[in-house]
């Protein structure tokens, strides 16, 4: 299986320990269950974070999901 196996699920991890925040956008494979979570942010301090990104990121907006699967350093994870 290979990148190309995978699509956006249209929705993000989001886990805050205290002070920080991970962050996942999932992907799922075509052909099965199977999903993939690929690492956004890790360990970001959240005053380090947009506010308005961040509800962005919580609500699965639809448009971040695009934005997100079509950059290039996300893609190359």
């Amino acid at each position: 299986m290979g990148r190309q196996d995978f699509t956006p699920s249209g929705a993000f991890r989001v886990n805050s320990q205290k002070k920080v925040l991970d962050v996942w956008s999932i992907y799922k494979c075509v052909r099965c269950a199977y999903t993939w979570n690929i690492s956004l942010f890790s360990r970001l301090p959240v005053s380090k974070i947009n506010p308005q990104l961040y509800a962005r990121l919580i609500a699965n907006d639809k448009s971040a999901v695009e934005a997100y699967s079509h950059d290039p350093v996300v893609s190359a994870a």
